[in-house]
Parts: structure tokens; sequence; C-alpha cells
């Protein structure tokens, strides 16, 4: 299952282009990297399936094989399920609002993708904190199978902060498209989703070096992250 993160990806997939998306942040991006003299400045707009064009994931009048559709366009597409199907909780706002893609998340999912570790610094209300939790939104429900995800922070406040905004995405996703069960975990310290066997791990910060070198260990976590505001 191959990202569309290249210009060569798009020349050997060819997929739709979707210029007339509703989340304009995606297009006004676009237009952006164009103006700056970026070759590939498009790439996030790929759509593979042309029948989901003007279709809204949110529609409680879809069809089976619409969900159908969506499920799986989201499972090999992150930048339509970014695009057009996780909403990011606001306060006044019940159903949230699309994502917004800037310079600075765009480079942070593009980086996670291409299996480069990053430092992502980014001013505050910009939407760095939720960009890292839609990314493991997106692993947890969606894209892995059998994934420990673990989240390293300094404090119990910001685990349960971070687990909290991970709920939200969860719960914001299309009723149809989360499989829930009881052997789910969902505490305030971490989150398990049995339907696809992912577990999101917290760890906090320990009170000197001999703690701080046994933290983690013997647990095995194949993507990791850090939180520190």
């Amino acid at each position: 299952m191959r990202t569309i993160l290249y210009d060569s990806d798009l020349e050997e997939y060819h997929p739709y282009i979707d210029l007339n998306t509703k989340n304009k942040s995606f297009i006004r991006l676009a237009l952006v990297l164009r103006r700056m003299g970026i070759k590939n400045n498009h790439f996030f707009l790929a759509l593979f399936d042309r029948s989901l064009i003007g279709v809204d994931p949110h529609d409680p009048n879809l069809t089976t094989e619409q969900q159908l559709r969506i499920s799986y366009e989201s499972k090999i597409n992150v930048w339509y399920w970014i695009r057009e199907v996780v909403r990011i909780p606001v306060v006044g706002s019940e159903k949230g609002i699309p994502f917004t893609l800037s310079r600075g998340n765009l480079a942070a999912v593009w980086a996670f993708f291409n299996d480069v570790d990053i430092g992502l610094v980014m001013p505050r209300q910009t939407g760095k904190t939720y960009c890292t939790q839609v990314i493991v939104a997106y692993l947890m429900f969606v894209r892995a199978i059998n994934l420990d995800i673990g989240m390293f922070t300094k404090d119990g406040t910001l685990v349960q902060d971070n687990v909290a905004r991970l709920k939200a995405l969860r719960d914001g996703l299309p009723a149809w498209m989360i499989t829930k069960g009881t052997a789910d975990i969902d505490r305030k310290e971490g989150l398990g989703y049995k339907a696809l066997n992912n577990v999101y791990k917290t760890f906090t910060s320990a009170n000197d070096e001999r703690g701080a070198y046994k933290l983690g260990r013997k647990q095995a976590t194949a993507s990791c992250y850090s939180n520190v505001v």
C-alpha cells in the first residue's frame, strides 16, 4: 500500500486530483506551493475512487456501497482521510470542523509517511498538537494493524489531554467507520482498538536519570512520539 508523496507517485498511480474538494485549505496550500516554485505541489489532493467526488463522508444518507468505498479510500489514501473525513473538535461546533492544512502540518504528515524523524515547532494555536493526534488517529482507527503506539510526555495532565484529543477525533468519525467492542481499552491514560488490534500507550517523565533510562523498556512500540506542550 503506497502513500502518495511525490510527483513520481502521481505519474505511477494516476490518481484524480480533486480540485473541487470542499476543504479549501488544501486548494489554498497547493496554490501557495506552486507560487513558491515547488513542483510537487498537489499530491495531497489525490483521490483514487472518482465515484467519491463530491460525496460527503458524514452524509447520514450514504449507501452501504458508498461507506465501503470511503473506508477503502481512507485505508489506502491518508490525504483523502485527512482532507474529507477527520473532524477537529472546536468549541461551539457539535460535529467539529475539517482539518486545516498548513505548510507545517503538511510537512509533519509527509515526513511521517516517509519514515523521517522530525521535531515539529509551530506557534501556539496553529494546530500542531492536533496534527500529531490526527496521524495517530489515522493509524489507530484506519490504517494500521497490530500496532503499539507510544506517547511520551512530561506529566499526567498532558497524558490525559492527548488521550482526550484522540478520543474526540475517534468520536468525530462517521459512526459506521468505527467498530466498537467490549474488549476496547478506553482509559484516561491509554486507548486500545480491538477491531484492528492497535494500542495507544502513554509514558510520563521519570524523577531521576535511572528512571528515565528505564522509561518505556520492555514496551514494544513500533511508532512513538513525544509531546511537551
